[in-house]
């Protein structure tokens, strides 16, 4: 059998751009290439109206750096979810704020160079906004579900412990 990059390659399918309900499933910390910190989220679309459902269940991760050039996207975050606010150096109350309710996020794509050359397009976290909906049960389940999946994947690592699985 021969093994190639290409290998196994089939076409990725990335979420569609626009405004859909997302929950964060998974937060975690780590050191940016730059030596910043950051939080890493993990957010699963949970209802979509543009497509009629098709992308819920797809995920998107989303790099909070935690400088004060880049706060302003946690404050957008922190002001969609109704916080009053929260020390980003603690974890734990960081994991609380950040998953306690659904918001709205813009999808946008960008464009990038991977390290074989090839120009590819990834979801990006556009503007976060609150959600007025009641929230539903199946909503909840989804996100008890991927919780879970995220907690299998990561070897038994907590969120805490950089149980990031990549």
């Amino acid at each position: 059998m021969r093994i190639t990059p290409e290998a196994g390659r089939g076409e990725v399918r990335i979420l569609a751009e626009g405004k859909r309900l997302f929950w964060a499933t998974a937060v975690t910390r780590k050191t940016s290439s730059k030596g910043n910190q950051m939080i890493v989220v993990k957010f699963l679309c949970v209802h979509d109206e543009i497509t009629n459902g098709s992308e819920e269940g797809k995920s998107v991760w989303e790099n909070f750096v935690l400088t004060q050039n880049a706060a302003w996207k946690l404050r957008n975050m922190c002001f969609a979810l109704k916080s009053e606010g929260f020390d980003a150096d603690d974890i734990e109350e960081t994991e609380k704020v950040l998953t306690a309710s659904p918001v709205y996020i813009t999808i946008k794509h960008e464009t990038y160079t991977d390290g074989m050359g090839e120009e590819k397009t990834k979801p990006r976290c556009g503007a976060f906004d609150r959600c007025s909906l009641e929230i539903k049960q199946e909503w909840e389940d989804a996100v008890i579900e991927d919780e879970r999946r995220f907690q299998a994947n990561s070897n038994g690592r907590s969120y805490n412990d950089g149980g990031v699985p990549f």
